[in-house]
């Protein structure tokens, strides 16, 4: 069975049980422990790239 964690903001916590994975992890309350995968979906540009 795999649990589904919101960890605030964008960050998404899923454990399984195999893998224990965090997508975003810029979370408000801290993941559990025994991440092995860590996946970004957004990239910070420096301030010159910006419009």
């Amino acid at each position: 069975m795999a649990v589904l964690r919101f960890s605030g903001r964008a960050c998404i916590e899923l454990i399984g049980t195999e893998d224990h994975i965090i997508i975003d992890p810029n979370f408000v309350k801290p993941p559990r422990k025994g991440i092995n995968k860590k996946y970004t979906t957004q990239i910070d540009y420096p301030l010159s790239f910006r419009s």
